[in-house]
């Protein structure tokens, strides 16, 4: 069956059982570095988790909802079929920039070109959130989440002072030891690279060898370098693949 996915965001301002989860200390980082990564790309500055916000939007999320909750707080809400990411979710709100006209900045009535999710995880303004998904809805779509943000979004007149065109990726981290594609046999590695262009702040490398898939979230730290100590690796390691992106 095909995976069914639909999103909600909020207008302008102007026999079930669902099994709902509230947002665990790992979820809760999730949330905020996939709005916070975004949001440094428009010169936007981080978020804050709030515990009344998360309770509140949590509570919504648990009544299965289909249309906005009308509370005085920003809202999105992302409908799906499978268990919902917090990356996947807020990865689906801001794919709409793609729609956003930044040379005549305003809310879009278009419903094949809407922008409302995005103007919202990126609104400068905005600088609390709180998030909560439950699972097991009935009908279409089993999983829904929703955020909402304080102060709220999308609001007329208001748009040009809050969203900002993107100010670009940097470029991506390059590996200097081990070298790419090279055979590695140790219990512990460490990895270490070349500065990306525009000195961002974080950035990702992902490693894969050519039996087992290993992902790291490599930090930019000091001296440039990271001892991979949260994993021993007992086995050989072979050609050593990198990908890399940048991240503001």
């Amino acid at each position: 069956m095909a995976a069914m996915v639909a999103l909600l965001a909020a207008g302008l301002f102007f026999v079930f059982s669902p099994k709902a989860f509230c947002a665990t200390t790992a979820e809760i980082e999730q949330w905020l570095q996939a709005h916070n990564n975004y949001r440094a790309l428009h010169g936007s500055p981080a978020l804050i988790w709030n515990s009344t916000i998360g309770t509140s939007a949590q509570t919504y999320a648990n009544s299965c909802p289909l249309v906005h909750s009308g509370s005085a707080y920003g809202e999105n809400i992302a409908f799906a079929g499978y268990n919902q990411t917090p990356q996947g979710v807020v990865d689906r709100w801001y794919a709409e920039e793609q729609y956003y006209d930044y040379s005549n900045p305003g809310f879009s009535l278009d419903p094949n070109e809407p922008i409302g999710h995005f103007t919202q995880v990126v609104w400068k303004s905005t600088a609390h959130i709180g998030c909560g998904c439950v699972t097991g809805c009935p009908g279409t779509y089993q999983s829904i989440c929703v955020c909402q943000y304080d102060p709220a979004g999308n609001y007329v007149g208001q748009y040009a002072a809050n969203v900002f065109p993107p100010i670009g990726l940097p470029g991506a981290p390059s590996l200097s030891s081990p070298a790419d594609g090279s055979t590695v046999s140790a219990t512990s590695i460490t990895f270490s690279w070349t500065t990306p262009t525009g000195s961002p702040t974080q950035y990702h490398l992902q490693v894969s060898t050519s039996s087992t898939f290993f992902f790291l979230d490599l930090r930019q730290c000091p001296y440039n370098r990271y001892l991979a100590d949260s994993e021993r690796f007992s086995q050989q390691w072979h050609h050593l693949l990198l990908a890399g992106q940048g991240l503001q």
